[in-house]
């Protein structure tokens, strides 16, 4: 009878009190490239609030900064070859836009890309000083390469996240150094750089190999056989048969890579590996280049719950491999550059525009004769239209449900803003994401459901959600 009673009152406990941190699912939201200036905190349609509810609720909730949070109103740029390199245009937001990423619920950022180092190395240590004093967690930087390939930690009350931010596509000096014994490291970002060959015909490489010898006079082709390969500034040639083109990551850069994502399993319940990659394959649009499919899985095999590419604006396939998702492309969650208030000289000169132009004009794509407005570049409907993942997994590590919500970043412009995209009412307030409309949730929908099954992956719709569907072991 007293053994009885013990059970019945443990029974009771175990009922009243709350829910023990190890007992519930860990819900993880990732969303994509975000340079924007406008708040998001304002809006009060409750479509709206529904969505960023989703996110504020999350244990964690992911965000790639693709550009610096400044607390000047006008930075001083850096180099001038960046704004070509990094896509043609300087990003900075104003750092208080790092409040409304964290009134819309994200926790963890990314802060390794191709616009890392638009306004410099001070820029970027502005950028992770403001995130830090937040108390959000941020990864991919850091004073030396250790510290920048090193993973960040953010504890919940469902486990403790670790997260890899990596970056693919650099710009010359951006990546951090290595520490001495004799010299302090380099204050950078964390990279995965990679070699490219192109396998061309015999008397293609035989043409090749006289133009590297004009760019060297000290060369001689004689010191090689007629079809040893023949390097052209970062690109290698071969001879072969079929020609083709091989990319593969720089093997220190993996290998130290994997080294991280292996410590962080040790630290962590969850581990969480970002890249920033614009890299695609030459034979198939939107598909990854070869060595970020090589990556990928190798990341998940060295202990990666996920892996995520947010380097393409379009939102792409999603593999399952081993039972872990790789996201090879999530897309933009915002972006209103055209509304920064600021751009250097330089990107006025390759724009090919006067002096005296003023900021708008770099936006114009065509002005007919005798219009009274411009015409506003429109961009590419892919890179407008997206998506946001929602994750979730059982307390032992199982995954169980990946989410689609289609998101709109012509949102705030209204049901009609997809019908004119090229008018100034577009220009105006586009680039605020909001929950996207049934049709241009359709259009997300097919095109991730037809490169998903290209990976082997299934989707399916239900009530204006997209699911993954999962095998059950």
């Amino acid at each position: 009878m007293k053994k009885y009673f013990i059970t019945l009152i443990l029974s009771l406990c175990a009922t009243l009190l709350p829910a023990q941190p190890w007992s519930g699912d860990f819900r993880l939201v990732l969303a994509g490239d975000c340079n924007l200036h406008q708040k998001l905190s304002i809006y009060d349609d409750p479509e709206f609030l529904a969505f960023f509810k989703r996110i504020q609720t999350a244990d964690a909730a992911f965000l790639n900064i693709e550009s610096q949070v400044r607390p000047e109103l006008y930075p001083a740029p850096g180099p001038g070859s960046h704004a070509f390199r990094s896509g043609g245009i300087y990003l900075y937001s104003p750092d208080w836009i790092l409040d409304e990423f964290k009134w819309a619920g994200f926790n963890l950022f990314s802060v390794a890309n191709n616009h890392s180092f638009d306004y410099g190395e001070a820029g970027l240590r502005a950028s992770v000083k403001a995130i830090h004093e937040r108390g959000l967690v941020y990864a991919g930087a850091g004073e030396n390469l250790a510290l920048a390939r090193a993973p960040k930690f953010l504890d919940t009350k469902h486990g403790r996240v670790a997260l890899i931010a990596i970056s693919s596509t650099l710009l010359p000096g951006s990546w951090a150094g290595r520490q001495r014994a004799d010299l302090p490291g380099r204050f950078g970002i964390n990279p995965l750089r990679y070699r490219t060959t192109y396998t061309v015909k015999p008397e293609t490489l035989k043409v090749l190999r006289e133009v590297a010898a004009l760019g060297r006079p000290s060369f001689s082709s004689s010191k090689a056989s007629e079809n040893s390969p023949v390097r052209l500034g970062e690109a290698i040639y071969k001879a072969g048969d079929t020609p083709g083109i091989q990319t593969e990551g720089e093997q220190s850069d993996v290998d130290e890579l994997l080294g991280s994502i292996r410590d962080a399993r040790q630290q962590a319940d969850w581990v969480i590996v970002t890249i920033h990659a614009h890299e695609g394959s030459p034979y198939t649009v939107s598909k990854s280049a070869q060595f970020i499919e090589d990556f990928a899985h190798k990341a998940i095999d060295a202990g990666a719950d996920v892996f995520a590419n947010h380097g393409p604006m379009d939102p792409r396939g999603v593999e399952l491999y081993k039972g872990k998702p790789i996201f090879y492309g999530i897309g933009n969650f915002a972006f209103d550059g055209h509304v920064q208030p600021v751009q250097p000289e330089e990107r006025y000169e390759q724009a090919g525009l006067p002096k005296n132009s003023i900021n708008s004009d770099l936006w114009v794509y065509s002005q007919p004769d005798g219009a009274d407005n411009p015409i506003y570049r429109p961009w590419r409907q892919e890179s407008r239209e997206s998506v946001v993942y929602e994750l979730i997994f059982s307390h032992d590590g199982k995954l169980k449900q990946i989410a689609l919500d289609p998101i709109s970043l012509l949102w705030a412009k209204g049901p009609d803003a997809e019908k004119k995209p090229e008018t100034r009412a577009f220009h105006t307030r586009a680039g605020v994401p909001g929950p996207a409309s049934p049709e241009v949730a359709k259009r997300v929908f097919e095109r991730i459901t037809k490169q998903s099954a290209a990976l082997g992956t299934k989707v399916t719709v239900s009530n204006g959600r997209g699911f993954i569907q999962i095998e059950q072991k």
